[in-house]
């Protein structure tokens, strides 16, 4: 199961699971968490943003960084920014 199927809601962005105090406000419905948004601009590329996601993965999961990198990869095909 990849985190962005679990039940927590994600950053749509880093697919970090997140509590809604981390999103930020006002952006599209609070979609995105403060590590990758400031001011209503992003400030993560998709690369920063795989490296948060496999980083939260390998922690979670145990699994090794090849492991975690393509499971972010997966992850985050179904993210709306990187649609």
């Amino acid at each position: 199961m990849s985190i962005v199927d679990m039940e927590e809601h994600v950053c749509q962005s880093c697919g970090v699971p997140v509590s809604e105090k981390d999103m930020v406000e006002g952006s599209e419905q609070g979609d995105f968490c403060h590590m990758c948004m400031v001011h209503n601009e992003f400030i993560v590329d998709k690369d920063q943003a795989k490296s948060m996601l496999a980083d939260q993965i390998q922690k979670d999961s145990g699994k090794s960084r090849e492991d975690a990198e393509k499971e972010a990869t997966e992850t985050m095909s179904k993210l709306k920014r990187w649609q």
